[in-house]
């Protein structure tokens, strides 16, 4: 049993009816939501509008063929991380090569064997929500680094009531407004310097 892939946004463009329909059977049937192109030069204006999920990508079509239509799209950084499945009756080996060439992630030959769809899809969909992770964990690495950076070297005083009353330079312009009685320079008050204490978490807050 497969793995559910409901709410799954997929693009299938092919230029024969009967080829869609029974693509879009098998998909509607797992709860996918599904939308039909029969025009490869169509294709990239409705991933602008409304990007998928994944592609599965007929390539002989009429007006341009889907190794074109791929190459549109992973020519473009708005779409080139959208996963495309060749579906096509070429079986031939060089025909495969020349899809993944294109950008295709996979490749699928006719006649349409529903089992082995529902496992590419699947498989596909599952590998791009991994990567999609991935990326924003690593976005969010990032972002603590650089706020570590910043944090490192920060210089706090505090008065009794634990209100900042100096920052050092550097940092002075993320902090909030000094007491009119602050000192410049190595910021010393009657209060604790705070290289690691209350004023420090206090500033720390300021960038989460």
């Amino acid at each position: 049993m497969k793995e559910p892939i409901s709410d799954a946004r997929i693009l299938i463009v092919d230029d024969h009816p009967d080829n869609l329909r029974v693509l879009s059977d098998i998909l509607k049937k797992q709860g996918c939501r599904v939308r039909s192109l029969r025009k490869g030069k169509a294709v990239f204006s409705s991933v602008l509008q409304s990007p998928p999920d994944i592609i599965l990508l007929d390539i002989m079509m009429p007006d341009l063929c889907g190794y074109d239509v791929c190459g549109q799209l992973k020519a473009d950084e708005r779409t080139r991380d959208i996963p495309v499945i060749f579906i096509s009756a070429l079986h031939e080996t060089l025909d495969k090569l020349r899809g993944f060439e294109a950008g295709g992630i996979d490749y699928v030959t006719k006649p349409i064997q529903e089992e082995e769809v529902l496992a590419r899809v699947t498989t596909h969909l599952k590998l791009r929500k991994l990567q999609t992770s991935l990326e924003e964990k690593n976005e969010k690495l990032r972002y603590q680094a650089m706020l570590m950076d910043q944090i490192r070297d920060l210089i706090v005083s505090t008065d009794l009531g634990g209100r900042i009353t100096y920052v050092n330079q550097v940092h002075s312009g993320f902090c909030p407004s000094t007491s009119s009685g602050t000192s410049s320079g190595t910021g010393t008050s009657s209060g604790t310097e705070a290289g690691a204490g209350a004023g420090s978490e206090q500033i720390a807050s300021n960038f989460s």
